[in-house]
Formats: structure tokens, sequence, C-alpha cells
């Protein structure tokens, strides 16, 4: 899921009115061109709608002065205005895949709610013994679910993150105990790791290997949990205190259209950034971080920041006048000078 932007709710909810006539026989005289006509025509809305998020993002990019980006963005905006088509999810740059995924989860939708809307009428045709109308419906409807099948082989396969580092080598001491498979709790939920500890029958483990936001996720996720989600100040505390000498951890929130989200369906409702962030705009790609203790005011200690997903310490900058692993020199904010370490995932049990 797939959690779409919520601007896209009305274009979908259009595209239901548009598509399934209301009524009974009274709309028999909707025929299958009418159909295709408003397909087509939510379809370059998506299109346009995809024209006009990479605008605002070159906007917010200049404003923020981030010309590598820009420029990667610049390129695509001008392929996109003489091509009018959306690059492959699998062949696009990291800086624009939220936007390239977006458009394509939400043609997607639009398609298998097309499909509906045609299993609808194929119904009402047959009911009206239309049967030639039928078939050319029927024949619609195997095209649109092809259109959907296609679209999906584009996207990855898998979380993009290697298959050694999801699962690292078992040390020689741990063989014999690694011999033989945990039992599976109820509900086919994954056994939690023994060093999780507990917080209001949720259980958190820091991580601090230094992954990238989205395969900090995924690792979440194979091990039956995710990416904590923090919900109130007290749950902000626990996680802060967990840090120990981490000055900079991924929490499991990210940007999705300038639109902040949990990656579970937790309401993004409480909050507590530092003061003057999230200062992304509307730049997309960014995720969010809990600040340590580090060299910053208490201010910031605890509390949130956003940065670009991929920003780790494997990213260490060859001119650091601190011989500091963890700073890099490239970002205005005292925190922003310190690259990601590590992650804390969250099992809801």
């Amino acid at each position: 899921m797939i959690n779409l932007p919520y601007k896209w709710m009305s274009v979908f909810l259009l595209t239901a009115f548009l598509l399934i006539p209301h009524g009974a026989f009274a709309q028999q005289t909707k025929g299958l061109e009418d159909y295709r006509k408003a397909l087509q025509q939510q379809q370059q809305g998506l299109l346009a709608q995809y024209g006009k998020d990479l605008e605002i993002t070159m906007v917010a990019l200049k404003q923020k002065g981030d010309l590598d980006t820009y420029l990667v963005f610049d390129t695509e905006k001008k392929r996109f205005d003489t091509e009018q088509t959306v690059a492959d999810p699998a062949d696009v740059l990291d800086a624009f895949r939220p936007t390239v995924e977006t458009y394509h989860k939400s043609t997607i939708a639009l398609l298998k709610k097309y499909v509906t809307a045609l299993d609808s009428l194929l119904q009402k045709l047959m009911m009206a013994n239309r049967i030639e109308d039928a078939k050319e419906v029927k024949k619609e409807k195997e095209n649109a679910i092809s259109q959907i099948s296609l679209i999906e082989s584009k996207f990855p396969k898998q979380d993009p993150v290697q298959a050694e580092e999801v699962a690292p080598p078992i040390p020689p001491e741990a063989n014999k105990a690694a011999s033989k498979p945990p039992t599976p709790l109820p509900g086919g939920r994954k056994p939690i790791p023994d060093d999780a500890v507990d917080f209001k029958d949720h259980h958190y483990k820091l991580f601090t290997d230094g992954a990238a936001w989205e395969k900090a996720a995924f690792r979440c996720r194979t091990l039956g949990g995710h990416l904590v989600v923090i919900t109130d100040s007290e749950e902000n505390d626990f996680v802060y205190n967990m840090m120990h000498d981490q000055m900079v951890v991924w929490i499991g929130a990210s940007k999705d259209m300038g639109t902040w989200r949990w990656c579970t369906t937790s309401l993004f409702e409480y909050q507590n950034w530092s003061p003057g962030q999230p200062d992304s705009g509307k730049v997309m790609g960014y995720k969010a971080v809990m600040c340590g203790d580090g060299p910053w005011g208490n201010d910031t200690r605890g509390h949130w920041d956003d940065r670009p997903g991929e920003r780790t310490n494997r990213n260490e900058n060859k001119y650091n006048p601190h011989s500091n692993r963890n700073y890099s020199g490239g970002y205005n904010g005292p925190s922003d000078n310190y690259e990601v370490t590590g992650y804390v995932c969250e099992w809801d049990y």
C-alpha cells in the first residue's frame, strides 16, 4: 500500500462519479465510449498533476539552494514537457522516485475503479440482452487488468536492500541455536528480539548500522515490526532515552507530496519538531529523525529534524575538519551537521 497522498483522493472520488452511471436502465444509453472518455480525462488529470508536482518541487529546491537535486528535476521536467510520459519506477533516480511512484500508483487505483465500473456496465448490458456490446466491455475490462499488471511489474520486486544486509551472517557460536527455527507467535506474528525493550505493551529496539531510511524501514518489517511511530510525549521521551550515544536516528515518518505521514496507519497528530523544523518545504524524499545528545542546545535534544532519506554515516565528508565520523558539514541547522547513525524498530505487541 499503499498510502497515497490525500490530494489524490478527490481525483479518485471524482473518477468514481464520472465512470459509474447512476440510476437503473435510464442510463442504458451510456456506452463503452463514454466510459473510455471519462477514463482518458482522469488519466490526463494525473499526468498534468505530475508536471505540476515537478514544478512545485523545483521551486522549493531553488529556495533551499539544492542545485544538484534541482538539476535532476530540471532534466526530468524538460523530458516530460517534450514526451508527456512518466518514467518507469525502476528507471528513475532516487531524487524524484517518490513523484514517479505516486503517479503510477494513482494510475493503478484509477484503472481498478475503471474495472469496477466496467463490471457494472457489463451486468447492465447483459440484463438488457445487449450481448455483443457486453463482449466489447469484457475485452475492455481485460485490457485494463493487463495495464494494471504491466504497471505493477515495473515496480521493484522487493524493498531496496541487498539480501546480505537483511540477513547478516550468523556468528559461529550461534549456529547451534540458529539451527532450530523460532516458534511462531499467535496470529503469524514474528518473535520479538530478546534484547527489545518493553514500553506500554509495545517493544522497541535500537539498531546502529547506519542504514538509509528505506533500508531501515525494510529491516524493521522483515523482523515483524516497523520503524518507530511516536504518538505522544511519553513515547517520545522513551525513544530519546533509548538512543544512548547515537546523535541522530531515523523514526517512521516520511513526507509524501508535502504531507508528513507515519509508516503505519497512525494519524500524524503528535509532533515534536526542533525549532525551525521541518525546513525541507515541498521537496520530496525527506524523512524524520530524532536528535540525541549532540553538541546542540536542549531545545533540539529529543526533538525531530527532517533529512533526505539516503543520509547516513556512510556519506562521509572527506573534508571533515572535526575528524568525527558523524559530521557532514553540509546542512544549516546544528543537528543537520550530523549524519544518521541508527534507527528504532517498534513491535505493536
